[in-house]
């Protein structure tokens, strides 16, 4: 029997706990499964699985306080937030950050802005625009 698959991706981490936190609380997603190892994420059209790094890769990565964000990848996460105004607060306080608002920029429907989660990883968050603002 086959099921029905949707979008995903993985996001590799030192800390898997911390950074699945992180997803789950700033787009609202929902704890689906939990090994030693990852921690899967479920929303209802894509899922996030956080894989934890090997140990003898981790020990030669380096997280800064605040993280340093990795910008040189072929690929960036956009994720849809409700409103960039209550996630800079949420994401903040959870060790990532959001760019300041003059670093925001509208396209394809959406007001966004690029930040990283609490390891660096890059993200850009999405908030629709509503027709009053468009």
């Amino acid at each position: 029997m086959s099921h029905a698959l949707r979008p995903a991706v993985v996001i590799y981490a030192k800390d898997i706990d911390r950074v699945a936190l992180f997803y789950a609380l700033v787009f609202e997603l929902t704890e689906t499964a939990r090994a030693d190892d990852y921690v899967s994420l479920s929303a209802p059209s894509y899922a996030i699985t956080v894989v934890r790094i090997r140990a003898q890769l981790a020990s030669q990565i380096d997280i800064s306080t605040p993280p340093q964000r990795r910008e040189n990848v072929a690929v960036k996460l956009v994720l849809p937030v409700d409103s960039l105004e209550r996630a800079r607060e949420k994401v903040a306080k959870l060790g990532g950050a959001i760019g300041a608002v003059e670093k925001q920029w509208q396209f394809d429907g959406a007001i966004r802005c690029d930040g990283n989660d609490p390891e660096g990883n890059v993200i850009q968050f999405a908030e629709a625009v509503s027709p009053s603002r468009a």
